[in-house]
């Protein structure tokens, strides 16, 4: 449709397709869609994230060995750069319990800690993390919780309402069954303010 007819008046109405499009994935994790940005893939959403928050040198970011290599490698890459501190945190396959896990963090979580970083669940474990525990415990630490859930958005009822993360990164391809190049960032409203956009082009404001 596009390419057929690239004019402004023809996409104008690509804006409320857009939106609607937000809403129903706003409604699907319990979320305002003001909160919802549509992206490419998990890996684009997350990086969003990795680049966009403040931080210096000396701050901790804690991840796991179970994350997936953009929730990783990303941080590394980051922390390469900026002298940040990634701390991964062993995964024992099976995991000992839920309740493991989640002390696992509570132990973890310092004062240096400013992001806690988790892939919610992993197709080569199939652990999946107590991630509204994870996120209320890095929440009262003061650090920003990021949730990769390509695993988990179209196989579980995801609801961020219940998962006090500031972020969660998901894609459209794998259980949902949509199509590839559709991905979604979530990033809860107080938080926003405080995430520097990657790419700025036309029609940006503040």
């Amino acid at each position: 449709d596009f390419q057929s007819n690239p004019s402004f008046q023809n996409r104008v109405k690509y804006v409320e397709m857009r939106e609607r499009l937000r809403t129903k994935i706003a409604s699907m994790l319990r979320v305002s869609a003001d909160e919802v940005a549509l992206t490419r893939n998990t890996s684009e959403g997350t990086n969003i994230v990795v680049k966009g928050l403040d931080l210096k040198a000396g701050d901790e970011v804690l991840i796991t060995d179970h994350n997936h290599p953009s929730n990783n490698d990303s941080w590394k890459v980051r922390a390469a750069r900026d002298g940040l501190a990634v701390r991964s945190l062993p995964v024992r396959v099976p995991a000992g319990s839920r309740e493991a896990l989640i002390r696992q963090f509570e132990q973890a979580v310092g004062p240096r800690t400013k992001v806690v970083a988790i892939t919610h669940l992993t197709n080569t474990t199939g652990i999946l993390y107590p991630a509204a525990e994870i996120a209320q415990t890095a929440r009262q630490r003061g650090a920003w919780m990021h949730l990769d859930g390509a695993q988990t958005f179209g196989a579980l009822d995801v609801d961020l309402n219940r998962i006090p993360c500031d972020s969660y990164s998901t894609s459209a391809h794998k259980w949902l069954m949509g199509p590839l190049e559709a991905g979604i960032l979530f990033v809860r409203a107080a938080r926003i303010p405080q995430l520097w956009p990657s790419i700025v082009t036309a029609g940006w404001s503040d």
